[in-house]
């Protein structure tokens, strides 16, 4: 009897270490598909988690890289032929990338999506080059106007403004000992959203069909004069010169601006204050133009990826509705859906953080639909790949409020600014 109960737990031991063997196998066989997201996002990490729950034959790791720190990282580790799977690339990026040869073509992944999902026009066309689709669309940051509802009513003033006079108009109605009309955000040059959601309502572009310099235009100087003019009549904060985005946000919050423009991604603070329910959120006057500046995000798939099979896996995983929601439930209000077929499904709609602030998103969500960005109407260029040229924007209109120059100085010299960076190679 002894003997028996011995080679039971013989024969039980040996099992265990086989299947622990087995285990540890499966493990070690397992593809590891490597990320890079600039800045921490909750949503994305929660995906994580949530697909290597679910998966034994391919594990996601990801490293949160500091957006100022992001566009370097890529192009070094692209040189030495260390980047991730997989990269969450920002505007711009991922056709600048492509042209460098640093990404796989998406084309068969976009195609294989569509089957199920589908992107807008404008989303598609800003990650391709050569014919080539870069990146998928993932997210769109539509940038707006924040207005004080309760100021424009006890100013009487019905609506938002629809116009660029109108806009003037109620910044010196709005303007008080006790606040201003408006407040911007011109210290930011490294993104530079005041000028381009202003060119964008103007019309005013940066580069023609044949990729020539056409910033100093009649539309861009007049983009400048209007701001300038707004700064110099003492409806614009002063403070803007030196405000970047989240002093200017906070200025607009602490009750200093009754008019804000900013990313949509400013309604995740603003629903977690009660001011909230006295801001209104429309789009940005157009004075000529049609268009809205947005930023967006989309997924890439580097040249060093090891494993492009398990790469697509993982991003047909991430397209699921079921997954998608995640993303957005957990992640910022403000970041909408590239994904058109998922948003007119409604599940987005009824995610528990997003429907409370159904009304205040829906303006958002129509603007990201007409999103326009700076120099890639006519195709991707050599200046869509050098970041430091964005500061361009802003010094313009530097240039016009605190440096005594005229709109037309101010912009002859950006145009010869952005043919000086053209000649690059």
């Amino acid at each position: 009897m002894h003997q028996e109960m011995t080679k039971q737990k013989t024969l039980a031991i040996l099992l265990t270490a086989i299947m622990i063997f087995v285990g540890a196998s499966a493990a070690s066989a397992a593809t590891t598909i490597t990320a890079w997201f600039g800045n921490y996002h909750a949503g994305f990490e929660a995906m994580v988690e949530k697909f290597n729950q679910e998966h034994t034959d391919i594990k996601i790791e990801v490293d949160f890289i500091p957006f100022s720190d992001y566009a370097q990282k890529v192009i070094g580790s692209a040189r030495t032929n260390q980047l991730p799977d997989l990269l969450m690339l920002q505007p711009k990026q991922p056709a600048s990338y492509g042209l460098l040869g640093y990404l796989q073509p998406m084309n068969d992944v976009v195609r294989d999506l569509q089957g199920q999902y589908s992107f807008s026009e404008q989303d598609l066309y800003y990650n391709t080059t050569d014919g080539n689709l870069w990146g998928v669309p993932w997210h769109v940051v539509p940038h707006l106007l924040y207005y004080r509802t309760d100021w424009f009513e006890e100013a009487g003033i019905e609506g938002a403004p629809t116009t660029w006079d109108e806009f003037a108009l109620y910044a010196k109605k709005l303007t008080t000992k006790d606040r201003y009309g408006y407040v911007s955000l011109l210290a930011d040059k490294s993104v530079g959203h005041t000028v381009h959601t202003w060119m964008a309502a103007r019309g005013a572009e940066t580069l023609g069909r044949d990729l020539e310099v056409i910033i100093d235009s009649p539309e861009t100087r007049e983009t400048l004069d209007f701001l300038a003019n707004l700064y110099k009549d003492g409806y614009m904060y002063p403070g803007s010169v030196t405000y970047d985005m989240g002093k200017s946000r906070l200025f607009f919050v602490n009750g200093g601006a009754a008019m804000l423009n900013s990313s949509a991604s400013f309604a995740d603070n603003l629903a977690k204050t009660e001011l909230s329910k006295d801001i209104g959120m429309v789009e940005i006057p157009k004075n000529g133009g049609t268009k809205n500046y947005y930023a967006f995000h989309s997924i890439a798939i580097s040249k060093d990826c090891k494993d492009l099979d398990a790469a697509k896996e993982v991003i047909s995983w991430m397209y699921k509705p079921e997954n998608y929601d995640i993303y957005f439930l957990k992640g910022f209000l403000g970041n909408m859906p590239a994904e058109r077929n998922y948003v007119a499904s409604g599940r987005y709609w009824q995610l528990p953080n997003v429907a409370p602030f159904r009304h205040f998103l829906e303006p958002a969500m129509k603007v990201a639909q007409n999103g326009w960005f700076p120099c890639m109407a006519h195709g991707v260029n050599q200046y869509a790949a050098l970041f430091d040229a964005q500061n361009i924007y802003q010094d313009m209109v530097l240039k016009c409020m605190v440096g005594g120059e005229t709109t037309e100085q101010a912009a002859s010299w950006a145009q010869q600014q952005m043919e000086d960076i053209l000649k690059r190679k």
